[in-house]
């Protein structure tokens, strides 16, 4: 029998916190989704991150279930990479996302935003997106390439 690494009381903490944050991340993209008001880039950004954030959370339950699905709690370094590999993309999109938000909120104080945004509003969302995605790519690439099949 291997010890309990993880407590009752830090796996319903690992379960609690995330069930909260996914229902208040889905609440966001709903409504940015639904609502035609909440269609600036900004808010944009805003939905995609919490888009993000829950895939990110789905992370701290694969950690639990692998905690109690393997007795002597270790798992193979490339299992654990396959289960975590959306939950690191979420994480490294949330924070690329996070930091477009602080761009954008940047330019809207400028006096070409308005007229800008007017005009290219798609182009202005995918060059945003796209310029953090080959950073979130590239890390995830990072670690699956580096994975090995030891534990």
């Amino acid at each position: 029998m291997y010890p309990n690494i993880l407590s009752i009381p830090y796996q319903a903490f690992y379960i609690i916190i995330p069930t909260i944050s996914l229902i208040g991340n889905s609440a966001i993209v709903y409504v940015t989704v639904r609502s035609r008001s909440l269609r600036s880039p900004c808010n944009i950004f805003i939905g995609s991150m919490s888009m993000a954030e829950v895939l990110h959370m789905l992370g701290h339950y694969v950690m639990v279930v692998s905690h109690n699905r393997n007795n002597d709690h270790v798992m193979r370094q490339d299992i654990c990479v396959y289960w975590q590999l959306l939950p690191v993309l979420a994480m490294f999109s949330s924070f690329m996302i996070l930091i477009n938000i602080a761009i954008d909120r940047l330019m809207s104080i400028m006096s070409f935003y308005n007229s800008f945004i007017g005009t290219n509003y798609a182009f202005y969302i995918f060059v945003h997106i796209i310029l953090g995605l080959p950073v979130s790519l590239s890390m995830v690439a990072l670690i699956f390439f580096r994975r090995t099949s030891d534990s």
